[in-house]
């Protein structure tokens, strides 16, 4: 159904792992499902899958028939389908209530409802406020995620998705993702040997767009997206004498919003073009990780009140569900609060030019070289 590449860490595969290693556990087993499924079975009894999970995670599609039987018949596996939930709920519908069971285990009112939800990233657009076509929700941490609405499918090359309902109903959901980002930034501060970011904060701020010709590449653990390649590594290029661990350290944050900003540019080449971006995770911190990330995508970025986004999702889920209000999307106009915009400047933008496309061509460069090591 056009979800562009495949991740390992997604059912399919990984059900053809267990099917093709541990045959007979696969065999015995009645139920597969995501552990989100089998704690919402202990509390309420009822066996359900997310339409979040399925559609984003499972190749279930919904305008083809739901289940991608043909998909799994080719793979040796239809056998999976009579082991998965039956039954799929949207984001925000009632699965039932607590079971005496569960209502003992948890201190908890019996019949308390359950309100259905999806994966953390996916339920952090919900508590970001991106319910409508045309956003896109910037999630940063360790690794980072893209995720945007669209009010059409389409099927590209180098984003995931779309996703049919994946959210909500009649909206397709689109997908990138950097696997390194706060991390390097954390590797890097340990190496140093500093406690606080804001003293590589203050000294990275001091220095001109580019870092002086200094440019990282940001796959220390492979590329997500829109290379989708595990066996891509991290490249510090340019270096002279010169630069001092503030260049290092700014161009780490340069690298990571470069690869940021090209998901956005593969998202565009596609037909899916943002018009607000909604920021969230560790990186609001840090105002001049914010600043270069406006700065070399030149939009704004929005930041809410509540950054936890994911948990803030869920309360916005439970308020729809129970009925306080209409539906997911009049809850979450209700609930999320914008606390400001970090406003891009369009000369910086002009001045990251030059190194962004240098960025670009690094990652074809070094993957010819290690082709190159690979025939030896």
């Amino acid at each position: 159904n056009g979800q562009g590449p495949v991740s390992a860490e997604w059912m399919i595969p990984k059900a053809l792992w267990i099917h093709e290693n541990e045959p007979e556990l696969f065999d015995r087993a009645t139920t597969i499902c995501e552990f989100q499924d089998y704690i919402n079975l202990h509390l309420t009894g009822r066996r359900v899958a997310s339409i979040n999970n399925v559609s984003a995670r499972w190749h279930y599609d919904r305008t083809r028939g739901g289940i991608p039987e043909t998909l799994l018949e080719k793979l040796g596996l239809s056998a999976l389908s009579e082991k998965w939930p039956s039954e799929v709920l949207n984001l925000g519908e009632q699965i039932g209530g607590l079971t005496a069971k569960a209502s003992e285990h948890l201190g908890l009112p019996k019949n308390l409802p359950v309100v259905q939800a999806g994966a953390d990233a996916f339920i952090g657009m919900i508590g970001l406020g991106v319910v409508r076509p045309g956003s896109l929700a910037f999630i940063t941490g360790s690794s980072h995620l893209q995720l945007g609405l669209s009010e059409k499918a389409f099927n590209g090359t180098g984003v995931w998705g779309t996703y049919c309902d994946a959210l909500l109903p009649g909206i397709h959901a689109v997908e990138g993702g950097q696997t390194s980002t706060g991390s390097v930034v954390n590797w890097l501060k340990k190496l140093y040997g500093v406690e606080d970011y804001e003293v590589l904060n203050r000294e990275a701020k001091k220095l001109p767009a580019g870092s002086e010709g200094l440019i990282v590449q940001e796959h220390f653990q492979g590329n997500r997206t829109p290379h989708t390649d595990p066996l891509s590594r991290g490249v510090f290029h340019g270096l002279t004498l010169k630069h001092q661990r503030a260049h290092l350290f700014r161009a780490v944050i340069e690298g990571v919003a470069f690869g940021s900003e090209l998901i956005l540019e593969t998202m565009r080449n596609n037909g899916f073009i943002p018009e607000r971006i909604v920021i969230a995770g560790g990186a609001t911190r840090s105002p001049l990780w914010l600043q270069i990330h406006a700065d070399v995508s030149d939009l704004p970025l929005t930041l809410t009140k509540v950054s936890d986004a994911p948990t803030l999702g869920c309360a916005i889920l439970a308020a729809a569900g129970v009925g306080v209000y209409e539906n997911v999307q009049s809850a979450a106009d209700m609930m999320v609060q914008v606390e400001g915009v970090v406003k891009p400047n369009s000369e910086t933008h002009q001045e990251y030019q030059p190194y962004y496309e240098n960025y670009k061509q690094t990652y074809h460069a070094m993957s010819q070289l290690r082709m190159n090591l690979e025939r030896k």
